[in-house]
């Protein structure tokens, strides 16, 4: 019986995702032309069987894995980040400013939540850190990260 770690490996080795493919080729059963080509295809759809089978099982398993970790998310505590950032587009020489209120969780590879993001345009970056520090009043105690510095590169 296949394995759930054995779908998400690769060359030996654990890895973060898999992609799996099964090809079906048939040939219509009048299309047949001799016994032994039906006794081909009878065993090939035997094997075709087992194997869809055989994946729908480890689907059923990665089911339950994927809720469980659902309830780990939805169960984590969190904390909360205030974050100016100074945004560069090397493209056309733009610089933008971005204020963000994140949700952080506590859990294994868990991505921040935005709960707000606003942008203001380069010119209007006292606007930005006006708009930071009243957020930083509305919301007491929250952790925060200011970096509207110009990066090395750019000096």
């Amino acid at each position: 019986m296949a394995k759930l770690e054995n779908l998400f490996s690769r060359y030996g080795r654990p890895y973060h995702e898999t992609d799996e493919r099964i090809y079906i080729n048939l040939t219509r059963a009048d299309k047949i032309d001799t016994a032994e080509r039906v006794a081909y295809y009878d065993d090939y759809a035997k094997k075709k069987i087992t194997e869809l089978l055989t994946f729908a099982e480890l689907l059923k398993e990665y089911r339950q894995t994927l809720f469980e970790r659902a309830q780990e998310l939805y169960s984590a505590s969190y904390s909360m980040k205030l974050q100016l950032l100074r945004i560069v587009d090397n493209w056309n020489n733009k610089k933008s400013y971005t204020v963000k209120i994140l949700q952080i969780p506590d859990a294994l590879n868990a991505r921040p939540v935005e709960i707000l993001s606003e942008s203001y345009a380069g010119k209007e970056r006292h606007t930005a850190l006006k708009r930071f520090e009243e957020l930083k009043k509305i919301h007491a105690n929250i952790e925060t990260e200011i970096d509207i510095e110009k990066k090395r590169w750019e000096k």
